[in-house]
Order: C-alpha cells, then sequence, then structure tokens
C-alpha cells in the first residue's frame, strides 16, 4: 500500500517489491522498465514524445479534475448531505455548473476533439500509453457530459474498445467509469 493510501498502485516483485502510486508514474515505470520494444510510447526527442508527454500527463492533470469535480458537486442536493442542507447544495451547485464546470467541460471537450482531427490518437499516428491515460478521461467525459456532436471523440473511444487489450480488461474488472454514473 502507498503511505498515502491512494489508488491505483502497483508493487513491481522483480524490483524489490517497489511501490509506484499516481497514474502517470505508474505508466512511466512500466514504460521503462517493462517496455524494452517501445511499443508505448514514442522515441524520446521526437515530436510525438512531446505530444506524448503531453496527453499523458494532461488527462489527470487537466482532463479529470473537472469531470471529477462534477460529479463531486451533482451530489450536494443528495443524502448524506443533511436534508436542511439539499436545497442550498443543489442552488450552489447548479451555479458552479453554470458559471465555472459546464464552460470548462465544453472547453476540454472542443479541445480534444481538434487535437484528432489529423491523426487517430492523441499523440499522433500510433497508439501510445498517452491514448490510455486519456480513454479514462474520454469515458469519463462520455458519462458526465456526453460526446454527441464529437464524431473524432466517439470514434477514438470506439478504436479504444476496438483493441484486444482493452477488451481483455473490461472482461477482467469492467470499464471504467466515474463512481455515480
Amino acid at each position: 500500500m502507498h503511505p498515502l493510501g491512494k489508488a491505483p498502485v502497483i508493487r513491481d516483485r522483480n524490483r524489490n517489491g517497489r511501490v509506484i502510486a499516481e497514474s502517470g508514474a505508474i505508466i512511466d515505470y512500466l514504460i521503462h522498465h517493462h517496455d524494452a520494444e517501445g511499443r508505448l510510447a514514442p522515441p524520446r526527442g521526437s515530436d510525438a514524445w512531446e505530444r506524448y508527454c503531453f496527453w499523458l500527463h494532461h488527462a489527470e492533470g487537466s482532463g479529470m479534475p473537472p469531470l471529477v469535480m462534477g460529479l463531486v458537486f451533482s451530489r450536494l442536493g443528495q443524502p448524506p448531505v443533511p436534508a436542511l442542507a439539499r436545497p442550498l447544495g443543489r442552488l450552489f451547485a447548479r451555479g458552479v455548473e453554470q458559471q465555472y464546470l459546464g464552460p470548462e467541460i465544453r472547453r476540454l471537450r472542443d479541445f480534444w476533439e481538434s487535437e484528432l482531427v489529423t491523426e487517430p490518437w492523441f499523440a499522433g499516428k500510433v497508439f501510445s500509453a498517452a491514448d490510455i491515460q486519456m480513454s479514462f478521461a474520454v469515458l469519463a467525459m462520455a458519462g458526465r457530459g456526453g460526446l454527441a456532436g464529437y464524431p473524432r471523440l466517439e470514434g477514438f473511444l470506439a478504436a479504444c474498445r476496438e483493441r484486444e487489450a482493452y477488451r481483455r480488461t473490461v472482461s477482467l474488472i469492467g470499464e471504467f467509469r466515474l463512481v455515480g454514473d
């Protein structure tokens, strides 16, 4: 277990039981220690590498926070919030949604869609670990705000779902969704 109790976390038995937390750090670690063929990351120093790094970290750093915030705020009018506070919670949540979260989520969705105009994957022509990270954000977006009218994002998600590794993972643990979706 990680000292902060964070998940996801991995323990690498081949490296003295080393524990790694945080999605981006886990991906970096696995690629560095277990992807000698370089199948999930473009060559360092390439243009694709720069895009890869951006998308690998954008997913958790910029993409997921407003989606998770939307989930949290959507619960302010429901138990376990005390019954007398729920109307105020709903009013507060509606204001945050209208003034910040709604516009921010639309900006993200528009940006993501525009980035897939010339290439099928976020880091370029070839699937990478950045697409694994972004698949979580796009799945969360699909659950929270929908992808209707965003054909490239819908296509990206469909292409992810067609990958054998994705299907195998979903058969073992189910498809990712934000709790409450």
